[in-house]
């Protein structure tokens, strides 16, 4: 039993030692492996590195020069950086990556070339021998770190100024190489007597590798965003297995991170997390990548960039939709779509920079957008280059974005305002040159056929003015307002109503907008109609114009629209029918007669109205009750003329009057014209009357004695204008004769001047005469009256209106003989006595008859007769 207890624990002993020496053995290929390719993870920074010499044979001193650094278990060949300073000594000091060392780059080449490219010092220096080219090459890195190796001879001194000529040949010309190179790690050594009074010593070694992750955009391979999209917020996580090592996010205008150091060995990258403006991948993920000792391997990720599409509507300003106005469309509009990003773009295979146009498209018939597809994440500006026929171009630039709040179909309105316009003219009477009011126009938008598509009536102001223009009339003011007024009647009054055209291609009414003009693009027949105003006015209808909108705010002004139109004309000449004067003698059977001077259009009827007026109170003139009125028909073959017109009326009671006449001339019962002048002296009559009694100057009877002292008195009555003056000349006149009277060969007159206050008045005149020898004669009282001479200057006076009637009683004076006093009466001519008397008259009469007849014969009357 202890044989087999002794037994069994040997088994056991030489399986646990079996065991022992398999895994050394393992240990040992590991490590005899690893110090063969030197290949490892770095020296950790300020790990204890043991110093060592090693003879180089065949080179005196090699034990000084020849440096060997060892580490767990690792050997790496070391060089000095001062050769001209003392060897450290053999011993352990720490490893420092952040020694102070000049050239580095330069000097892990030179040691690089030595250790793994030896052969390449055979382009720069002849010698083959080991430790000569080890003392040249720790030669050239003294040289590079401290610019000295004077300890060399010149020939030594040459070569390694040889190998330094090569090291900056080779940075230059052998990239691959040199990078290579910089991706070891320079070591140096620090501890006591090391890089004060001893030489530096430097070697390499292969460091951890890293990985780095770039992101890319799919489409540019690049790893610039397109447009406005970003990196940012994308998320990369790295693995080892199950374990997370490494983790970054990207941010700004980032595009790749590097992990910091990493064991070699396999590892996987995966993209965690995207963002809006590239949220699709590519590139699958996981990633998996070997990291190798010293190196930086590169994982890509491609992700294409999210895209959305812009569309551009088109619509028509006036009517606010794509639908166009009457007669316009949109062939041939071209937008531009310009990139505005913050970088360049990839569309349609073309990549396009900042500031440059994506694409131009055209629109085509009945199309109202443009669509761009497969626009990336970014800015853009939306410019329309050329507009269509008949529409203001749209030079405003509209920028957006795709996406714009989170929509990556964005829709945008360009509109155009089509080009609108107006016109203006002055109607005028061709005759008088005067402007015509009221005067009615069609304007109709016509297209290439001259097919009517729209109409509206204007009509002149009191200047004659039509300006369809907004300054002038607003559009919006009672639009079109005529159109409905003169399709009823014909026969339109200037009002302040606004002119607007506006249908669609659909014939609807366009919205009224005062901003603009009121007429769109497009030819315009403008046409004068048929009106009052123009009623007289020949080639109306022959007269149309056309006019072309064809610029934005145009105003097309016609100048003078000018017609051959009657000049009518009223001119009143009011005369007393009796004498032709401007006085009317007042009487129960006045009448006026009015002489008409006419211009009319010929050959159509008028009448012609007259009323007479008083001048003092601007009235009427009323007889009765009853306004004094007459009216003629009047139809001219001739454009001017004369004719007259006859007011019969009573004046007896309108003594002092002042009558004016009006006339006025209307057709179809519309006044054409009109002669209404209250101050018109050409019009105006004034009613005078004028009568006189008679009576003898002494006792005031009708009879005068038949002396040289006879006078005869006339009372005269008249009825003038007051606040005038006047002369009043009288004659007597011989009844039975009817010519005046006459004494001494002349005829007796008498004359007074009167300037009455009121209208009417008297007056008297004498008249003094010698009537001897007219004993007998009846002598009637003339009178006249006449307006007093204002001038002053020689010439007959103006005759108003006489009292000339040789049979009236009242104005009539008998000249007598008287008859001898017997002293029993007296008798007069015309007085009657009782039939007593007669038979005591006659006899006595005979007797005195008789007896004085020889004397009275003999003498003189009043020596016989006293005075009666």
């Amino acid at each position: 039993m202890a044989f087999n207890l002794a037994r069994k624990v040997h088994i056991r002993r030489s399986l646990v030692i079996s065991l022992c020496m398999v895994i050394c053995a393992a240990l040992v290929f590991t490590a005899a492996k690893y110090i063969k390719d030197k290949v490892s993870a770095a020296t950790p920074e300020g790990s204890n590195v043991t110093l060592q010499y090693t003879d180089l044979p065949g080179y005196y001193g090699a034990a000084t020069h020849n440096f060997k650094i060892s580490f767990g278990g690792q050997e790496f060949q070391a060089f000095c950086g001062d050769a001209h300073l003392p060897a450290p000594n053999p011993g352990v000091y720490s490893a420092d990556k952040n020694a102070t060392i000049n050239n580095q780059d330069a000097i892990k080449l030179a040691i690089y070339i030595y250790n793994y490219e030896n052969s390449v010092l055979n382009n720069w220096i002849s010698d083959t021998e080991d430790h000569v080219r080890y003392g040249l090459v720790h030669s050239a890195i003294s040289m590079l770190n401290q610019g000295t190796y004077e300890h060399l001879n010149p020939t030594g001194q040459g070569k390694a100024q040889a190998i330094i000529n090569g090291l900056n040949s080779y940075i230059t010309n052998n990239n691959e190489v040199w990078l290579r190179a910089k991706s070891y790690v320079l070591y140096g050594l620090t501890g006591e007597g090391i890089g004060t009074v001893r030489q530096n010593i430097f070697w390499i070694e292969k460091g951890p590798g890293k990985i780095k992750i770039i992101k890319r955009d799919a489409e540019t391979n690049s790893s610039t965003p397109q447009g406005d999209a970003t990196f940012a917020g994308i998320k990369f996580i790295v693995k080892k297995g199950d374990t997370e090592v490494y983790s970054c996010t990207l941010t700004g205008s980032n595009s790749s991170c590097t992990t910091g150091d990493l064991e070699v060995g396999t590892y996987t990258v995966i993209e965690d997390k995207t963002n809006t403006s590239y949220p699709t991948k590519v590139t699958s993920d996981p990633i998996s990548k070997e990291v190798t000792s010293g190196n930086t391997v590169e994982v890509v990720f491609e992700n294409r960039v999210k895209k959305g599409k812009l569309t551009v509507n088109k619509i028509d300003a006036d009517t606010g939709t794509c639908t166009n106005t009457e007669g316009l469309n949109f062939v041939g509009v071209k937008i531009q779509l310009i990139n505005k990003s913050n970088n360049p773009i990839r569309y349609n295979g073309s990549n396009i920079a900042k500031d440059a146009v994506v694409k131009t498209e055209t629109m085509t018939a009945n199309q109202c957008s443009i669509t761009f597809n497969d626009l990336p994440y970014g800015s853009y500006a939306i410019k329309e280059t050329t507009t269509s026929e008949g529409y203001v171009l749209n030079t405003n630039t509209i920028n957006v974005s795709i996406p714009t709040d989170n929509s990556y179909d964005v829709a945008e309105t360009v509109s155009n305002q089509p080009i609108r316009g107006d016109l203006k003219f002055i109607k005028k009477n061709n005759v008088t040159n005067e402007p015509m009011a009221n005067t009615v126009f069609s304007i109709s938008r016509i297209d290439n056929n001259f097919n009517v598509k729209e109409t509206h009536i204007v009509v002149t102001n009191e200047e004659g003015i039509v300006n369809t223009s907004t300054s002038f009339i607003p559009h919006s003011q009672h639009t079109n307002g005529y159109d409905s007024i003169y399709d009823s009647v014909n026969q339109v009054t200037f009002s302040e109503f606004g002119t607007w055209f506006g249908l669609d291609n659909k014939g609807n009414t366009i919205r009224v907008e005062d901003s603009v003009g009121a007429l769109p693009y497009g030819t315009y027949l403008i046409q004068e109609l048929k009106c009052d105003a123009n009623l007289f006015c020949t080639g109306i209808m022959d007269q149309k114009k056309t006019v072309k909108i064809e610029t934005a705010n145009q105003l097309v002004d016609l100048g003078n629209w000018d017609n051959d139109c009657t000049d009518f004309s009223l001119k009143t000449t009011a005369v007393d029918q009796k004498d032709g004067d401007h006085y009317v003698e007042a009487s129960s059977e006045s009448v006026i007669k009015d002489t008409i001077e006419y211009c009319v259009k010929p050959n159509m009827d008028f009448v012609i109205k007259g009323v007479l007026m008083d001048k003092t109170t601007g009235e009427k003139l009323m007889i009765n009750g009853e306004p004094v009125e007459s009216s003629i028909n009047l139809n001219s073959t001739e454009e001017c003329g004369t004719t007259e017109m006859l007011f019969k009326l009573d004046t007896s009671a309108l003594g002092g009057r002042e009558i004016v006449v009006f006339e006025s001339l209307y057709y179809k019962d519309s006044l054409v014209e009109s002669h209404e002048s209250i101050e018109d002296e050409s019009q105006t009559i004034t009613v005078v009357s004028l009568a006189t009694v008679a009576e003898d100057g002494i006792d005031g009877d009708k009879d005068v004695l038949a002396d040289e002292a006879a006078v005869i008195k006339d009372t005269i009555e008249y009825c003038v204008k007051a606040g005038k003056k006047y002369i009043i000349k009288g004659v007597l006149m011989n009844k039975e004769t009817g010519e005046p009277v006459l004494v001494d060969g002349k005829a007796i007159e008498g004359r007074i001047e009167i300037e009455p206050e009121e209208d009417c008045g008297t007056a008297e005149m004498l008249f003094h005469f010698d009537a001897t020898g007219l004993e007998g004669t009846d002598i009637v009282v003339f009178e006249s009256l006449y307006n007093y001479n204002v001038d002053g200057e020689e010439g007959e006076d103006e005759l108003i209106v006489s009292h000339e009637d040789l049979n009236d009683e009242s104005q009539t004076i008998s000249v007598y003989i008287p008859t001898p006093d017997t002293g029993h009466f007296t008798a007069k001519k015309g007085e009657g006595g009782s039939d007593s008397d007669i038979f005591i008259f006659f006899p006595a009469v005979a007797i005195l008859t008789i007896g004085g007849y020889g004397i009275y014969r003999a003498s003189s009357r009043r020596r016989f007769f006293g005075k009666r």
